[in-house]
């Protein structure tokens, strides 16, 4: 069977689905990776609280991903938008140390 498959040439090599045959490097679609991430933010913002889900949010120190939850949580941008302006305008580690504040 081999000497067959030798002889004809169908040795076929397993390809994983998140790598682009011809490159063989990751072929991720960024414009997909948001839509998904929007569609699955939206499942899980009815099945938590709101503002835990933000408080949540803010422990990743992602402020985009923050801004997302927020608007998908319908949150009053006057509450969150000046907030998020204090803590860019930070330095790295005392927004940190302030967002764990904040949380208790």
């Amino acid at each position: 069977m081999q000497k067959y498959e030798q002889e004809n040439n169908l040795h076929s090599k397993v390809i994983p689905p998140h790598l682009n045959p011809q490159t063989m490097k990751r072929d991720v679609d960024e414009s997909a990776l948001k839509l998904g991430s929007k569609e699955a933010l939206e499942y899980v913002s009815w099945l938590v609280q709101p503002d835990r889900l933000f408080d949540v949010a803010l422990t990743t120190y992602d402020l985009d991903l923050v801004c997302l939850v927020a608007s998908q949580t319908q949150k009053d941008p006057k509450e969150y938008v000046p907030r998020l302006q204090e803590l860019k305008a930070m330095p790295q580690a005392y927004m940190r140390f302030k967002i764990h504040f904040d949380l208790k």
